[in-house]
């Protein structure tokens, strides 16, 4: 287990904004030696925000920078961390899309308003398996169910994130 801190003068509300991480100062992560699979710890101001494993890390140096990017699949989060800001921000509408359509639900939702993670070309849904996401629009949580073929919501209790909704 490893654990990556995150900068404590960063500005952080993990209640009401999934990408608030994506813009902290990542410190620790090139020397971490951080691979694909590890299980690490997000450390935010001397505390543990979240545990996840690693499925993706990737170190870019272009005209003299390094830029350290990885992706944690955590219970509650799917993040892609980077100190650059040239990912792409798509990839929730074709989530829901997917999810939307797997489970005959009707999708009702201002996604060109409200892009909510930036994630690099990768194949999404396969990413997504199990992971929750976020929406900012109505403090809702879902999953895809795959034994079930269903798509799981779930509602915010007391700092908890409990099944309410199949």
């Amino acid at each position: 287990m490893k654990d990556i801190i995150i900068d404590a003068k960063t500005s952080i509300d993990l209640d009401m904004n999934i990408n608030a991480i994506d813009q902290a100062n990542i410190n620790s992560l090139i020397y971490l030696d951080i691979k694909p699979f590890d299980k690490v710890n997000i450390i935010y101001s001397n505390n543990k925000i979240f545990s996840g494993i690693v499925t993706d890390t990737e170190l870019n140096i272009a005209f003299g920078q390094k830029n350290y990017s990885y992706t944690v699949n955590s219970p509650l989060f799917l993040l892609k961390k980077t100190k650059i800001e040239n990912s792409y921000t798509t990839f929730l509408q074709l989530f829901l899309k997917q999810c939307c359509d797997m489970c005959n639900l009707y999708l009702d939702y201002r996604l060109d308003k409200n892009p909510i993670m930036a994630v690099e070309k990768i194949d999404y849904f396969s990413m997504l398996k199990k992971s929750v996401i976020y929406t900012k629009n109505y403090n809702t949580r879902f999953y895809i169910d795959y034994e079930n073929n269903k798509l799981v919501f779930t509602d915010k209790t007391d700092g908890f994130y409990n099944k309410i909704k199949k």
